[in-house]
């Protein structure tokens, strides 16, 4: 029912709205719902009254902000409302990885987490797949998770509304295989802004099961440490960063621990405006070694994700010299951060920043000129392309980014 994962912010909507205003809003986000509505002939202006509006009667939302507080955080909701709590999240860092988990159960066995279906969602509401808020119709897309060290693919998911990112926030579907108990969860989101603009680190709708006035969930933080630097790589080709110093930076060594599962690294030379390309099965090549400066293109052979993990000591505070047009920066540290931060020592000169969308095999574009964009922040692991006006030095400063 991905309407009402789009609808989030319907929830707290009042009854008898215009009919304007009605249909302009479920069709935004109900897609159907005006086919309720009156006829009208041309010309004529027709009175309605609409006094009803779609309302879920078996999920709540919550969004707030993860904190290092100092208790266990559970919370108690009733269907169809959403509040703002702030969730307990022990352990906290702004990894690429830090889920937020919630169960209705007190314990959960973390080695035993695999994908659930949505029918399953459907026993626990005791509705058919075809019922306007059933799990079947909520849990519509399919993306691959790093959930700890292990990568779970097909995980079913569905989006809560952002009020700017286009995709808005994952609810992705699990289960504990041990009990058969459901886990739902999100990830974290640093800079994220919720359904009403209101900044949140998480957004996330649960279900009230069959019989229940109310329902209770309990919330887990993340699986891994804050120390590592532990990325996805999908199918085909990823554009990324090394979040960590490299001890040897030979592409060998770099890439051992997916050896036999990729096939080229690409890198770009802003001085020619061509690629160069590594290959494992090449007699020579035009390079053997990686920058920690600069991001790259690896080509991923298997045909599902794999965790790339990598260790060595965190990377310091380090200025990369970039020449007019477009260059390949790393981002080189292992948390989270913006765009505007990472950008502010050459915003002067800054026209565009590019991501490689690894689902679509696609470039998404941040532009300075733009009012919207694809994308503001960049994850641990990614990498970029940055074009600038006039040669310049973009100056990373640790502490000035978290």
């Amino acid at each position: 029912m991905p309407q009402y994962a789009r609808s989030f912010k319907t929830l707290k909507r009042k009854l008898a709205l215009t009919f304007t205003i009605l249909c302009f809003t479920i069709i935004f986000l109900f897609s159907q719902a005006c086919a309720y509505g009156v006829s009208a002939a041309g010309g004529n202006i027709t009175n309605a009254s609409l006094n009803a509006m779609l309302v879920t009667t078996r999920w709540f939302g919550l969004w707030g902000n993860a904190t290092n507080s100092s208790s266990v955080t559970n919370f108690t909701g009733l269907p169809g409302t959403v509040n703002n709590t702030d969730i307990y999240y022990p352990n906290f860092c702004p990894g690429a990885n830090n889920y937020l988990f919630a169960t209705n159960t007190t314990t959960v066995n973390w080695s035993a987490l695999t994908r659930a279906e949505p029918s399953e969602v459907d026993a626990l509401l005791n509705v058919s797949e075809n019922a306007s808020d059933s799990g079947s119709r909520t849990f519509t897309q399919q993306a691959d998770y790093v959930i700890g060290n292990t990568v779970i693919n097909g995980v079913n998911v569905t989006y809560t509304k952002s009020y700017i990112n286009p995709q808005g926030y994952d609810l992705g579907l699990l289960k504990d295989s041990s009990t058969g108990n459901l886990v739902f969860f999100t990830r974290l989101n640093a800079t994220g802004v919720s359904f009403n603009n209101s900044l949140a680190t998480y957004q996330i709708m649960l279900p009230i099961p069959f019989g229940a006035f109310n329902a209770t969930y309990v919330f887990y933080g993340n699986l891994l440490s804050c120390t590592n630097c532990s990325y996805t790589l999908y199918p085909g080709w990823n554009l990324i960063s090394f979040c960590t110093a490299l001890a040897n930076n030979s592409i060998k060594a770099v890439f051992s621990p997916i050896e036999g599962e990729y096939l080229y690294v690409m890198r770009w030379n802003n001085y020619t405006n061509e690629f160069e390309i590594f290959s494992v099965e090449a007699v020579s090549n035009p390079f053997t070694t990686v920058e920690v400066n600069k991001s790259y293109f690896v080509y991923v052979t298997r045909g599902s994700s794999v965790v790339f993990n990598l260790s060595g000591e965190l990377n310091p505070d380090m200025n990369i010299s970039m020449g007019f047009g477009w260059n390949t920066p790393s981002y080189p540290y292992e948390f989270n951060s913006t765009i505007n931060k990472t950008t502010a020592s050459i915003k002067n000169v800054l026209q565009y920043v590019m991501k490689w969308n690894q689902f679509t095999n696609l470039f998404e574009i941040y532009s300075v000129e733009s009012v919207t964009n694809p994308f503001s922040s960049i994850f641990v692991g990614e990498g970029q392309f940055v074009y600038v006006h006039n040669e310049t030095i973009l100056e990373y400063n640790r502490s000035a980014l978290q």
